[in-house]
């Protein structure tokens, strides 16, 4: 009973820190080392909390996100800060619930490109939307906020479930 509490626990922690790196990611387009490696100390957190059991195949989780990235990184279509997040985000989700943090990222990013090109289409200039036309402009996408949106709800629905 303890254990499901802690992990409970951990898992609103991390889902809020997640929040915060998305937050920061938006502001300044940089996802500090700080921050993964607290999302990292919440897992090994979590992973005590559950006796270790998943700790082998959520390594691999994370082990093939941050691959993924790296790929990404590599062809310019991502930030060093983004890949480095995607390890303990792999991690988080498990092989359980990386189909589900697919799809999700999938749609997510699909609603945010073609808001950037709306928001470019209609010219804006000011506020949320001339910040969101800016992204298309420069190239340059606070992609934690993605991954957060779509890794935030597969975390909370697998512990609270």
């Amino acid at each position: 009973m303890i254990g499901i509490l802690l992990a409970r626990c951990v898992t609103l922690v991390a889902a809020a820190l997640l929040l915060f790196i998305a937050w920061q990611d938006s502001r300044h387009l940089k996802i500090r080392n700080q921050a993964v490696l607290g999302m990292l100390g919440l897992y090994a957190l979590l992973a005590l909390s559950e006796g270790g059991r998943w700790f082998w195949t959520d390594l691999l989780a994370g082990a093939v996100l941050f691959l993924v990235g790296f790929v990404m990184w590599m062809m310019r279509g991502m930030g060093a800060g983004d890949v480095k997040l995607m390890l303990p985000l792999g991690m988080f989700v498990g092989l359980q619930g990386l189909g589900a943090f697919s799809l999700l990222l999938l749609a997510v990013s699909v609603v945010l490109f073609g808001t950037i090109k709306l928001a470019q289409w209609r010219q804006l200039e000011v506020g949320l939307g001339g910040r969101i036309a800016e992204m298309g402009r420069s190239g340059k996408v606070p992609y934690a906020v993605v991954l957060s949106a779509a890794a935030v709800p597969v975390i909370l629905w697998q512990s609270f479930s």
